[in-house]
């Protein structure tokens, strides 16, 4: 809990008012930007991290003197060890920390010498984006360990493709009409290229590209290879370049830029001169290595054309896998709404490159729209500034959503909803159950060799338990659940839609998800992990949640003593019993009888169609003890002569309160989760 609260001061924070300027820092694998903007809004300024510089690569590097420096500054000759692509969220790992911390700090001192009108004290919000892809506990540690390097400094984590998202609608890239729409952002950076789709201002990470990274460094890491081939010294370099991460990051970042001057204009070289990149490395002072490489327009097509391992399992090329993911993420998408995205945004430094737009179009003709941010560097830096300025413009309404949830309303909308709750797991739990599970397990008896009576009970209770412990299990009771599901939307939508309405906002902005194990849902799931709306996900796994404590704790837990002869189960053995014994039965002990171990003979004097009609007509009875029982369980209402019955509706209610508190908590952080995203929409 400690860990939910901590990560709701990260990304939910309350700002003090007198925030004056927010700071989108935005630390790439490949680059890292900052963006300023007033906390009440106006225009956003991009910064400069080193003098005349708005852009700087996520390189860090010690020279020969100690100092340390940042940026191309980490490419320069005199320095010794060097480290990129070092944004991870293993931040447990020391080189990941060490470098992180250092690179933010040294980041910050840099932004605070080079825009002295920014005060960089508690009055400054820092904002920090990190993947969205990431877990709760990832984002946690990650933005800890960042927001730890500015304590003097308010601080915010926003997620990546939130921060995008915002900055094309700030920047008139998505129109009124088009920000509830489907919408997908693809983020190509240096290490990784990350497809979110937001759905109704939800987003939810598609899973393309996990198993690889699909990074546009690739492609300078393939001119580098193609210049090695070429040259004669290629061993020697290779072996070199092993040894001196200075030197090897140096030269990989001269091919960056080259890669960079090419697709910033590909006609240039066709026809036209080659770019020329010259290294020297002395290995021996008296004869140093060289490189000496001369990109045409075929390399630079070359390097995105040759299949590489590093993209598949089969080797594929950069431009062919990005093709597959953007095809891969269509068929996800037509898949969760039965159409094609409505918008498709590139960002991210290799958004620039010309071919990525004309692929992207070929896979997502029209109607889909196809738009590059007009600065895809700057995109992050900038929707994670204006996110912090939205953060701090609208906390009244984010403070009303928050006081409307600490009244309890949440609580006593499930709580209203108890009976049908308990009606239609009583329903999902005892239907069906005969021909399922009792009818089985006595055919299976009356044809084996062995077995007791009390083995059957035994067994019948562990399928039943392994089976509404299972994915089909949880299928069944939770599309029994879909209708007490969709009376929680109506009441809450009642109860949201008035302070949508004060603020402006359509009156269904704040409506939790429809449920994604709803037979009607376009791609009905009961897996949370398949769920690819965060919301939607917080409110499954919650219900969930309540259905293995009713499954796990109540029913087979000894709330309802389904393996004893006066349980439910007993009803059907004793019939069984007096079935087979008939009068004499009534005189033998029925417990003792339940341990005998019959002959088969005896099991088969009847017909298995009388022993059928026999178990169906006992189990009837049984299904409807159960029933009750559940009931009962969750709502109380035992009968006044029941001894116990104080005890029962004692623990009755400490069942219901547990179900209510279970679902309540995954709907009040969905509705803090909601209101966050459409916060967006007010200003």
């Amino acid at each position: 809990m400690d860990n939910i609260q901590s990560l709701e001061q990260l990304e939910r924070p309350q700002l003090i008012s007198e925030t004056k300027d927010v700071v989108g820092f935005d630390l790439g694998h490949g680059d890292t930007s900052a963006a300023r903007v007033s906390a009440t809004g106006g225009r956003v300024q991009p910064l400069e991290l080193v003098k005349g510089t708005k852009v700087i690569p996520t390189a860090l590097g010690t020279r020969t003197d100690g100092s340390i420096v940042i940026g191309k500054d980490a490419f320069r000759q005199d320095v010794k060890d060097s480290v990129q692509q070092f944004k991870s969220a293993k931040v447990n790992d020391p080189q990941v920390s060490v470098a992180l911390r250092t690179f933010v700090n040294e980041a910050v001192n840099r932004l605070r010498t080079n825009n002295s009108t920014i005060a960089f004290n508690p009055t400054t919000l820092m904002v920090f984006g990190c993947p969205s892809a990431w877990s709760d506990a990832q984002r946690l540690a990650y933005g800890s360990l960042l927001s730890g390097q500015v304590s003097n400094m308010q601080a915010m984590l926003v997620r990546e493709s939130r921060a995008a998202f915002i900055t094309m609608k700030e920047e008139k890239q998505l129109n009124s009409s088009e920000i509830r729409e489907s919408v997908l952002i693809i983020d190509l950076g240096s290490s990784t290229t990350d497809f979110t789709f937001v759905w109704d201002l939800d987003p939810g990470e598609l899973p393309v590209g996990n198993v690889y990274s699909l990074g546009a460094s690739l492609i300078e890491h393939q001119l580098l290879k193609i210049a090695l081939q070429a040259s004669p010294e290629r061993k020697a370099i290779e072996q070199w370049l092993q040894q001196h991460s200075g030197e090897y990051h140096r030269t990989v970042w001269k091919f960056r830029e080259a890669k960079e001057d090419y697709f910033r204009d590909p006609s240039a070289l066709q026809p036209g001169p080659p770019i020329e990149i010259n290294m020297t490395y002395w290995s021996n002072p008296d004869q140093p290595l060289k490189l000496e490489a001369k990109l045409t327009a075929d390399d630079f097509e070359k390097a995105l054309d040759t299949p590489q391992e590093a993209l598949g399992a089969s080797p594929i090329s950069w431009r062919a896998r990005f093709r597959a993911d953007l095809q891969a993420s269509s068929r996800n998408i037509q898949e969760l709404t039965g159409a094609p995205p409505r918008i498709v945004i590139l960002t991210g430094g290799a958004a620039r490159m010309d071919f990525i737009e004309e692929i992207t179009k070929e896979v997502f003709p029209s109607p889909s729209s196809v738009r590059r941010a007009p600065e895809p560097e700057h995109t992050i830096s900038i929707g994670l500034a204006l996110a912090g300025s939205i953060r701090y413009r609208t906390q009244s309404f984010l403070k009303e959503i928050n006081e409307l949830i600490n009244t309890g309303v949440v609580d006593d909308v499930i709580h209203k909803r108890m009976d049908s709750f308990a009606q239609a797991i009583a329903d999902a739990v005892a239907n069906d159950t005969t021909e399922r599970f009792f009818l089985p397990e006595f055919l299976s008896w009356r044809s084996s060799g062995e077995g007791t009576l009390r083995d059957i009970a035994e067994n019948i209770s562990n399928r039943m338990e392994a089976w509404h412990n299972s994915e089909e299990g949880h299928k069944h009771i939770l599309e029994a659940l879909t209708g007490w599901y969709r009376q929680i939307e109506n009441d809450l939508h009642k109860i949201t839609a008035p302070i949508c309405i004060k603020y402006n906002l359509d009156a269904d902005v704040l409506d939790i998800p429809k449920a994604p194990f709803d037979p009607a849902h376009s791609n009905p799931t009961t897996d949370p992990e398949e769920v690819l709306f965060g919301t939607a996900r917080i409110i499954m796994s919650a219900v969930l949640g309540a259905i293995s404590f009713v499954v796990s704790s109540l029913l087979f837990g000894g709330g309802i003593v389904l393996l004893t002869p006066t349980g439910p189960l007993g009803v059907i053995v004793a019939g069984v019993v007096l079935w087979i014994f008939g009068e004499t039965a009534k005189e033998l002990a029925i417990e003792r009888v339940m341990d005998m171990n019959l002959p088969r003979l005896v099991r088969q004097m009847y017909p298995r169609s009388f022993l059928e009609s026999n178990v169906r007509r006992q189990a009837s009875k049984a299904d409807g003890e159960i029933h009750t029982e559940i009931m009962k369980s969750i709502l109380g209402g035992y009968p006044e002569k029941d001894p116990d019955r104080e005890k029962k509706e004692r623990q009755a209610k400490e069942n219901q309160d547990k179900i209510v508190q279970e679902i309540s908590n995954g709907v009040e952080e969905a509705l803090k989760q909601r209101a966050g995203e459409a916060s967006v929409l007010i200003i």
